[in-house]
């Protein structure tokens, strides 16, 4: 769907005319007031009348003597309800306004996603169908040269499934054309690390551990370690921080073998972020504010700031145990505008859920709800169903 389709110009074609409606009446106001003023005046005054008339008839005439004070009184009445009326309309007109607007922003913002997600899904069509044709050829070079590539950055964009897809077709044209680390790779991180994302940790850990014993054959101890790594991330999600700490001690033991200095570099900056994260669900939070801020530090020695933005939701949480919620706030509106800048829909959502969790202890509940919704969203183009349904509920109770 385009983004100017003929059902968003209709809707707003048709809010536009009203909200132009509203404008106008309010330009109006003079020619109102003086429109209400004549009839509330025309109105007493005929009252007023019809008193005179009686009055003429009674010996004492009562009325004449308040004749002057009973006019002003009148045109004063009329100048009070018309001002009373001109500020209820007014009212109304600057809430249908702020409806109105609301509407239009919402249903601009539905119709921008499905327009992305629709044009999204058949460019990811397109590649998948151009890398199956490869495929079903046997041109397994071409699979990989043009599969390989987009891993890293299907990732960070949250594109989860399709990474998952493109991951499977390299994996296979990597076993055909023997070639161990290549199949290693897709395995642990396309197929492994991505299914830690999407929370299915059994099937995970089965891909970790086969590129795990594809990279060990192949004597590859940078893929060593970062199997070792994820499957010490998949522990610590799980809870089980004696199985985390126990892979995280072999993937330091594969990186003593690594040759390559940026790739030991890169692997050592990771091994100490997990080691950070270790340590904040032991509860031991100034240690790990200390880690994960050398860790970020590394992380931007190697000029990785996708990586070095990852850190700020976790610095943000632990300052939040550590009841520091200026300083909290800081890391997680400094993780979210990075990862808008970076597309990195995942860490905009922890870091959202952080933001919300502030505005909730401080009492914001608008701020708060209109953070779980966004977050909600989010999570439900990354496809995390369970996540968005839960967000969406939170911000449902704060409503009630």
């Amino acid at each position: 769907m385009a983004l100017n389709s003929p059902a968003l110009e209709k809707t707003v074609e048709n809010e536009g005319s009203n909200t132009l409606s509203i404008t106008s009446s309010e330009q109006t106001f003079a020619l109102r007031f003086v429109s209400t003023f004549a009839k509330v005046f025309g109105v007493l005054g005929g009252i007023w009348l019809v008193l005179e008339i009686i009055s003429y008839f009674l010996p004492e005439k009562p009325l004449s003597t308040y004749r002057i004070k009973g006019l002003l009184g009148l045109f004063s009445l009329g100048i009070i309800v018309g001002l009373i009326w001109e500020l209820i309309v007014l009212h109304r007109a600057y809430a249908r306004t702020l409806l109105i607007s609301d509407k239009l922003r919402d249903r601009n913002s539905i119709l921008q996603r499905k327009a992305i997600a629709s044009g999204n899904h058949e460019a990811e069509n397109s590649l998948i169908d151009m890398l199956r044709g490869a495929y079903v050829k046997r041109n397994w070079e071409e699979v990989i040269t043009l599969g390989r590539p987009l891993s890293r950055p299907l990732w960070l964009t949250g594109r989860y499934h399709l990474r998952m897809e493109i991951g499977k077709l390299v994996e296979d044209a990597a076993t055909f054309s023997e070639k161990p680390e290549i199949q290693a790779s897709a395995l642990i991180e396309d197929l492994g690390w991505t299914s830690v994302a999407l929370r299915r940790y059994d099937e995970a850990i089965q891909h970790i551990q086969h590129g795990l014993d594809v990279a060990q054959k192949a004597n590859a101890h940078g893929l060593v370690c970062r199997a070792f790594r994820h499957l010490a991330g998949i522990h610590l999600k799980r809870g089980d921080l004696i199985l985390a700490e126990q892979s995280a001690d072999k993937a330091e033991a594969a990186l003593k073998s690594v040759t390559d200095p940026r790739e030991r570099d890169e692997l050592s900056a990771g091994l100490a972020y997990q080691r950070a994260r270790e340590l904040q669900s032991k509860g031991k939070l100034p240690d790990a504010l200390v880690a994960l801020i050398s860790a970020q530090e590394l992380f931007a020695k190697l000029a990785d700031k996708d990586r070095a933005l990852k850190v700020y939701a976790p610095l943000g949480q632990v300052q939040f145990a550590m009841g520091d919620i200026a300083a909290s706030k800081d890391s997680f509106r400094r993780g979210l505008a990075s990862a808008r800048v970076s597309s990195r829909h995942d860490c905009e959502l922890v870091n959202l859920k952080g933001l919300a969790e502030i505005a909730l202890k401080e009492q914001n509940y608008v701020e708060a709800k209109e953070l779980w919704l966004e977050a909600s969203a989010i999570a439900h183009e990354l496809d995390d169903q369970e996540a968005a349904v839960e967000l969406r509920n939170r911000a449902t109770k704060l409503s009630m």
